[in-house]
């Protein structure tokens, strides 16, 4: 029984030795991340001044939660029109390779109006790191939209998508790597190297110009990120030359065992 056991031992032991890399938290380097909301609304025919809030939040390379939300509230008394445009973001981490971002109450809410509400202007999570490993930083994400509009076919409108950006650098890429749509789950990969640093952003895209209306609108957006490392190959070749070697030395063990 005990040579069993230590048979059983030695294996498990020597399946340790040949792991395919270092732990989650050891795949990436956090350099830098920010979190940042602007909201900006502007009712009526003859347009008061724009009304603008804004939040940010950004660190180095500690991965502490970040949250922000904004609202911007316009109106336009000749009209009883009135125009408030919203939004709320967080970013987590569970690990410096891993982590979730959510965007959610993107949008507006307004009554017999007429102007402007934007919400893509500043905005985003941004994050930044040096990978340790060659592989993938992956994004899952899922994103919903939802609204009701008394003067508007299509109360979604103006609610664009959110942008997700990613490269090699320490700012991300002038263009977009992949555009959500909405009321859609995907994934976005981008490839890293060990050694370089990398900046990922997720952007959400919402605009409105002119006739707004009365509609209440809103996306959400949820992200989860994550690194996959490719095993290293002289990892997978000893894992496949001891594997059986063990597992074969540990039946015989047991058949002579019980004989």
């Amino acid at each position: 029984m005990r040579n069993n056991v230590w048979s059983m031992g030695t294996l498990v032991m020597l399946l340790g030795l040949v792991g395919v890399g270092p732990a989650e938290a050891d795949l990436v380097t956090a350099l830098d991340s920010s979190l940042a909301l602007t909201a900006e609304a502007q009712c009526g025919f003859i347009p008061p001044p724009l009304v603008t809030d804004t939040d940010s939040q950004s660190q180095g390379s500690t991965t502490n939660p970040l949250n922000v939300s904004v609202q911007a509230v316009s109106t336009y008394p000749p009209d009883n029109a009135s125009l408030v445009v919203t939004g709320s973001g967080s970013a987590i981490w569970t690990a410096p390779s891993q982590g979730q971002v959510a965007f959610t109450d993107i949008g507006w809410t307004s009554m017999r109006a007429t102007g402007l509400a934007y919400l893509f202007s500043n905005t985003g999570w941004t994050y930044s790191f040096v990978s340790s490993v060659d592989g993938s930083f992956v994004i899952d994400y899922s994103v919903t939209a939802q609204g009701t509009s008394s003067t508007s076919p299509n109360p979604l409108i103006g609610l664009n998508e959110f942008l997700i950006y990613g490269g090699q650098g320490s700012v991300p890429p002038g263009n977009a790597t992949l555009s959500t749509g909405l009321n859609a789950t995907g994934t976005a990969s981008l490839a890293i190297n060990a050694g370089n640093t990398y900046t990922v952003e997720i952007q959400p895209y919402a605009n409105l110009l002119g006739g707004i209306g009365t509609t209440d609108a809103h996306m959400d957006g949820t992200f989860d990120f994550y690194v996959q490392a490719v095993p290293e190959p002289s990892s997978l070749v000893m894992a496949a030359t001891i594997c059986p070697l063990c597992l074969g030395y540990w039946m015989r063990r047991r058949r002579r065992a019980a004989a």
